[in-house]
């Protein structure tokens, strides 16, 4: 099973590898944030720290930290108030049956029946999942990520400056990533109206509005999206920005 700083590590590369293949400002700020790893106790916040620098700018080496955490659409609201992901369980199901049976099938090209009953469980509690989440359930599943993440930038940005130890600059970034299951979304512009296809994934008006009024861009400095469904496959979308640019306060 893989552990969560290797879940974050995982999600960062997937960012990189895609945003390498782009051009503009999410390829400039992922090369950037891809500098050297910094080890340090797994359970430090935030979850990756390395040491960067922007040769375009001529700046010196800084102190990068990135944070990470997860959006998903399918998620439930517990009557503690937390919000818990049910997206996770879908991908620890797929996982269980792809290392179940892969060996075997590949060894007699052959699909047994009980593997084929697992997949079609799991198709079943997919489809009964999708039903329960609605746009409702991904804002309130971001908005709650979100604040449990803003009480915390002093913090990340205070263990940040003892690693620096006044030698670096410091900044922060957040890797936020989002799976959703808006299948039955239009898109609706001066060509008319379409269904949403693959690897198109809305940037919602609430979701800005949620950065623009959570996020104090003199403590974040970058923000990376990385938006996919459920379970992230070849369409998947990354968004990177400097927080100076587009948030306001």
């Amino acid at each position: 099973m893989i552990d969560k700083h290797s879940k974050e590590i995982q999600c960062f590369q997937q960012a990189l590898q895609i945003a390498l293949k782009k051009r503009g400002e999410t390829k400039h700020i992922l090369k950037y944030l891809n500098g050297t790893d910094i080890v340090r106790n797994e359970e430090e916040r935030p979850d990756i720290v390395k040491l960067c620098k922007n040769d375009l700018r001529g700046q010196r080496e800084t102190i990068v930290g990135i944070e990470h955490f997860r959006v998903d659409q399918l998620s439930i609201k517990k009557k503690s108030g937390k919000i818990a992901s049910i997206g996770i369980s879908t991908e620890k199901n797929v996982k269980h049956i792809f290392n179940e049976w892969h060996d075997e099938v590949m060894r007699t090209d052959k699909v047994p029946e009980v593997a084929i009953q697992s997949i079609a469980k799991g198709i079943a509690e997919q489809v009964q999942h999708m039903k329960v989440a609605t746009y409702h359930t991904y804002i309130h599943s971001f908005e709650y990520s979100l604040e449990q993440h803003i009480k915390s930038f002093d913090v990340y940005r205070k263990n940040l400056a003892k690693i620096a130890e006044k030698k670096y600059n410091i900044e922060l970034a957040l890797l936020i990533e989002i799976h959703m299951e808006f299948k039955n979304l239009y898109l609706n512009n001066k060509d008319g109206t379409s269904k949403r296809s693959f690897g198109q994934y809305p940037i919602l008006g609430d979701i800005i509005r949620m950065l623009e009024e959570g996020i104090d861009k003199r403590k974040v400095d970058y923000i990376v999206l990385c938006l996919g469904d459920t379970l992230y496959n070849d369409y998947i979308k990354v968004i990177a920005f400097h927080t100076s640019t587009v948030l306001r306060k």
